[in-house]
């Protein structure tokens, strides 16, 4: 997968390439497996729908249209569960891990971006899951 991403890097280090084989995009592109793909987003339709949002389900949707096993971990905000209870769903076919966080704990700015409870919880995630 890494020559694949080759033409965007070189375009990055002020290259001339304009764009990448479509073929790197699909599956089996350099071996015979289908790439297992985290995105991490801090909103997911339905419950936020906004540009980054929109933007990874779209991609999500668009990877999983290829062939790629395709999970999305985001928030939630369910005040009847438990503070840090994981919901396991599914919006239109793409497989979603929500974290619920109330922030019924939070007494400062820096519990919503260092909180060991919500690191473990995705170290869990990232040990069972294990994307490519």
């Amino acid at each position: 997968m890494l020559s694949c991403l080759r033409p965007i890097l070189n375009r990055a280090g002020g290259g001339r390439q304009k764009s990448i084989d479509s073929t790197c995009l699909s599956p089996g592109a350099e071996d015979d497996h289908d790439v297992k793909i985290l995105y991490v987003s801090h909103g997911f339709p339905p419950d936020q729908m906004a540009g980054a949002e929109v933007y990874t389900y779209s991609t999500a949707r668009g990877m999983q249209a290829l062939g790629h096993e395709v999970l999305v971990f985001a928030p939630a905000q369910r005040p009847a569960l438990p503070e840090y209870g994981t919901i396991e769903e599914s919006t239109d076919g793409v497989r979603v891990i929500r974290l619920n966080q109330n922030y019924s704990d939070l007494y400062r700015l820096e519990a919503t971006y260092r909180n060991p409870a919500v690191d473990r919880i995705f170290s869990e995630i990232l040990d069972r899951e294990r994307p490519d």
